[in-house]
């Protein structure tokens, strides 16, 4: 079981994302605001962060950011999720050190596939790949 960070301006997505792993076990905080996700984040008690890129008070690539500032002990993978993901979405996304990016709308089955592989990469100790690839899977 994973304790898991969600973090999107949509409470219909984030009951998506709720409704898709719990049957897993997970855990989930929540928010629908960047400056209260940032809080979150600095606690440091999260397997994985989904952040929407488009989030109120703070954007998604703010966070990336401070993230990737951490040592790599301390940080926590996260998984990127935008409607609109242009050019210059995708460099920053890449850029911040975000593990993954989903593209909204998404189904069920890509967000566990994704969720699940970053889990298990983890919890083996392995290097999370998803970024190195440049996101191959979308």
């Amino acid at each position: 079981m994973a304790k898991i960070l969600i973090a999107d301006k949509d409470s219909n997505v984030i009951k998506q994302i709720k409704d898709s792993l719990r049957r897993f076990g997970h855990g989930f905080v929540s928010t629908q605001d960047g400056k209260i996700a940032r809080q979150h984040l600095k606690r440091g008690i999260f397997d994985l962060a989904i952040l929407d890129y488009f989030l109120p008070g703070l954007k998604g690539n703010e966070l990336l950011h401070e993230q990737k500032s951490l040592r790599v002990e301390d940080r926590v993978p996260i998984v990127v999720t935008a409607t609109q993901h242009g050019a210059t979405v995708m460099k920053e996304v890449k850029e911040g050190g975000a593990i993954d990016f989903i593209s909204k709308p998404f189904n069920a089955r890509e967000l566990v596939e994704k969720v699940t592989a970053v889990l298990q990469q983890e919890r083996q100790g392995l290097p999370l790949l998803a970024a190195a690839q440049g996101f191959t899977r979308s």
